[in-house]
């Protein structure tokens, strides 16, 4: 990756990358803020004026983030196909700074509130307009390694979230956030916009100048070999487009062949990073770990590796996700992710439901949650982001992914509001189970439908599902001419 990004040609892609994902760095802030200040709200020495917070405020704490994202998911993806995806990007920036500084202000639960749900909305931008505007930007050689460095930089945040909220009042994060947030909007007023999305628009000459700016070329420089053919390629994607609505244009491709599968295929997909159960061990994960009563770490570090393990896991798949290849990361992520749910569930059913003494053996609890958060954000956690994006075709991808985004925040707000409840109701022990059963799912379904994407044009990948479709209604025919 280092002789990567001191190639010319694709240098600005990584400097591109990295400043648009600093959105993905704020997030993770937002992600890491709940696991060890809830307990602080909880506790007797809680900062706020009004004292400890009540189970109710704290799922609404927790949830507000994912609430707030739900309705502007598709407002942000409309905004991305009307005026691109560059304005969109930068539109993230006014809520994300407007959010923590809330939270520099905030003495009790309802600033806190409204904080959470303004950085909800920025997250609705950066987790649809984000991976879809570096996807389109890489070079198919980098592209898995630069979509899979939002999860890098994501946890990130998380990992430095702990470590402030440990020492520091919460309030330090949020200046902090706060200045991150500035330098954000402004170093990436120099980046370009899409070529993609400039293609989609017809304006020709200025995807031109942005693809040259993204391979190291100068906007009088011949576009070499290599880079022709890719541009050329691009350019087929808008051969028969015409200046209508997006809606008007879903409607009229997709009928066409592949383009169905394909949005069938990305919206299952997108449910991954759901069903692997992360929003609740995430956003909980210090309370589960007291739960457990894992001796081996105390809470604070037992919630620091866990973060830390992401961070290197994150930076595994950056690192082989080109290499391994997206379908085989994700089935091994998935039936590994099921496999140590179940181990912790069948902990947590001894410990709570049986007479059985599991002191000695406690360190099983911590393993199999370190274990689990390791392979799942190998893979079932990150890869969705950016597999999605890849295989559909540009004419229906900003609509499709708006939409799975939307309902993938839906699911993680009633997840994280509702498991304080259901895991007081039914037993932590239930809801790792229940997960356990939705990564098989996820495997499984990796295996019999999911086509590799490594190292292949976007442009070709949708054509090969097309082609698929194709071969199977050929195969189809030919079978009904035999029986007749």
């Amino acid at each position: 990756m280092t002789i990567q990004i001191l190639q010319k040609e694709y240098r600005y892609q990584y400097l591109a990358a990295f400043i648009v994902q600093l959105t993905a760095f704020i997030f993770g802030i937002v992600i890491g803020f709940t696991g060890p200040n809830l307990e602080l709200f909880k506790s007797e020495h809680s900062p706020l004026k009004n004292g400890r917070i009540t189970e109710e405020e704290e799922s609404w704490i927790s949830s507000l983030s994912a609430f707030g994202a739900i309705g502007f998911v598709l407002i942000f993806g409309w905004i991305s196909e009307r005026f691109g995806r560059k304005v969109a990007i930068l539109l993230i920036g006014i809520p994300q700074t407007l959010s923590w500084v809330f939270m520099v202000l905030a003495d009790d639960v309802l600033l806190i509130y409204i904080s959470r749900l303004l950085s909800g909305v920025a997250g609705a931008g950066c987790f649809f307009v984000v991976p879809v505007y570096v996807a389109e930007i890489s070079d198919k050689r980098i592209r898995g390694t630069l979509c899979a460095s939002f999860s890098v930089i994501c946890n990130i945040g998380i990992f430095l979230e702990f470590i402030i909220a440990e020492y520091t009042h919460f309030a330090t994060a949020a200046i902090f956030v706060c200045l991150v947030s500035v330098a954000f909007v402004v170093g990436f007023l120099f980046m370009p916009e899409s070529p993609q999305y400039l293609i989609s628009k017809r304006k020709y000459d200025a995807a031109e100048i942005a693809f040259k700016f993204l391979r190291g070329q100068k906007p009088t420089e011949q576009l070499v070999a290599n880079h022709l053919d890719d541009f050329n390629s691009l350019r087929q994607i808008s051969k028969d487009d015409k200046s209508e609505s997006q809606l008007k244009i879903f409607r009229q491709h997709i009928s066409q062949p592949g383009t169905m599968k394909g949005i069938l295929i990305a919206v299952v997909v997108a449910q991954f990073p759901v069903m692997s159960g992360c929003f609740v061990l995430i956003t909980f994960n210090q309370g589960i770990f007291k739960a457990a009563d894992a001796s081996l770490l105390s809470v604070f570090w037992s919630s620091l590796a866990f973060a830390f393990i992401q961070i290197i896991a994150a930076i595994c798949t950056a690192k082989y996700v080109d290499k391994v290849g997206r379908r085989k990361i994700l089935i091994g992520s998935s039936f590994s992710t099921a496999f140590c749910l179940a181990i912790f569930g069948a902990y947590m059913f001894l410990k709570t439901r049986t007479s059985v003494d599991l002191t000695s053996v406690s360190w099983i609890a911590l393993v199999s949650l370190l274990v689990q958060v390791f392979v799942s954000s190998i893979g079932i956690i990150p890869v969705p982001n950016f597999y999605a994006p890849e295989i559909l075709d540009q004419k229906v991808r900003g609509l499709v992914i708006s939409v799975c985004s939307w309902w993938s925040w839906i699911e993680g707000f009633l997840v994280i509001k509702f498991y304080p409840s259901i895991a007081e109701s039914f037993g932590i022990d239930s809801v790792m189970f229940f997960f356990a059963l939705t990564c098989c799912f996820c495997g499984l379904f990796t295996v019999f439908f999911l086509p590799e994407t490594k190292g292949r044009n976007i442009e070709d990948i949708v054509k090969s599902i097309g082609k698929s479709d194709d071969d199977n209604n050929n195969n189809d025919s030919d079978k009904a001419v035999q029986v007749s």
